[in-house]
């Protein structure tokens, strides 16, 4: 167990427990609290590309000049003994790239270290998503203290909200345009801290996809429905007088101006017939032609007193009947 004074934060590691097995858990809690009789021990978000001690108990530790903890020796399962040493710093360092589909990550434990530059690339390894971030602990005291958010794989993509975070109000949930989101904290060395942040990420599925839970894979929505943005909970049928023929889509194609489709869910522009007004005349919706009815489709018909006569420029023609004995109802 040490003392971080830099953080104000209680370190354990390691020990046996009460089945006299050899452990590797570490836990802190914030040394303030515990002063005022708030003793709420926590287990630390480990950002490290080791694996980390393993278990084992009668070890030393102690604090660096360097504010780090030091791990030396001990005696492992099988009373191995150890003569190995470890480092744990208290506060994020470098560049971390995570990749699970949904994961936490902080700044530290404790009271945010000074001259930090800690970069989180957040890139879920899951085809046709992008990345959701959302803050759940966020306690930036210094003005030049900064979150920056990036809505890419580095520092020159477009920033994500403002730009920049700082001050006690966490921001809202923020998403990635694609499959990448960049976070980087940025202090100064003025001494003043707070308690820095904690967010959580989790890959959504982009537009045009659905989260299959027993695959655990985003699918694409089916041929006559789209999905317009990221992370929605189903796939919406393209409405009437709408289509789309591919699967994956985000937007639906219209039918042309005078033509419709008699149901939601069209995955084909042959779906599009003409509208009540119009009827259909080479692969075209044209205007109804005077003395005829166009119920929609293909249909055309003579109205009462008209008769049907030789097409002019390849569409039906009309003309007004001479005896009533030619009306298309055939009454005499």
């Amino acid at each position: 167990m040490v003392y971080m004074p830099g953080q104000q934060v209680v370190y354990l590691f390691g020990g046996i427990d009460n089945e006299y097995k050899k452990i590797d858990a570490l836990y802190s809690f914030n040394a303030l609290g515990a002063a005022s009789g708030n003793l709420l021990w926590e287990q630390p978000e480990v950002m490290s590309q080791l694996a980390g001690p393993s278990a084992r108990w009668g070890h030393n530790a102690y604090v660096s000049s360097a504010q780090d903890m030091m791990i030396f020796g001990g005696m492992g399962t099988g009373d191995t003994l150890y003569s190995d040493m470890w480092t744990m710093q208290g506060g994020c360092t470098g560049n971390w790239t995570l990749t699970n589909s949904y994961g936490s990550f902080s700044d530290g434990d404790g009271t945010y270290l000074a001259n930090l530059d800690c970069r989180f690339l957040l890139q879920p390894s899951v085809a046709h998503s992008q990345v959701m971030l959302f803050f759940s602990k966020f306690d930036i005291r210094d003005e030049n203290d900064r979150v920056f958010v990036y809505d890419g794989d580095n520092v020159g993509a477009k920033p994500l909200g403002p730009g920049s975070f700082t001050g006690s109000t966490p921001p809202h949930s923020l998403t990635s345009s694609g499959s990448s989101m960049l976070v980087r904290f940025v202090t100064d060395n003025s001494g003043l801290a707070g308690a820095g942040f904690t967010a959580s990420y989790q890959a959504v599925c982009a537009a045009g996809y659905l989260w299959e839970a027993t695959s655990s894979l985003c699918v694409a929505c089916p041929a006559g429905s789209h999905a317009p943005y990221a992370n929605q909970g189903r796939c919406t049928p393209c409405p009437s007088g709408t289509y789309s023929e591919e699967e994956g889509a985000t937007t639906c194609s219209p039918c042309d101006a005078s033509a419709t489709t008699a149901i939601a869910g069209s995955s084909s522009p042959s779906a599009c017939t003409c509208q009540k007004g119009y009827f259909g005349v080479g692969g075209d919706c044209s205007v109804c032609v005077e003395g005829a009815d166009c119920p929609g489709g293909q249909q055309i018909r003579a109205l009462e007193g008209w008769c049907e006569t030789d097409p002019v420029d390849a569409k039906p023609a009309f003309a007004h009947c001479c005896v009533t004995s030619a009306w298309p109802d055939g009454r005499g």
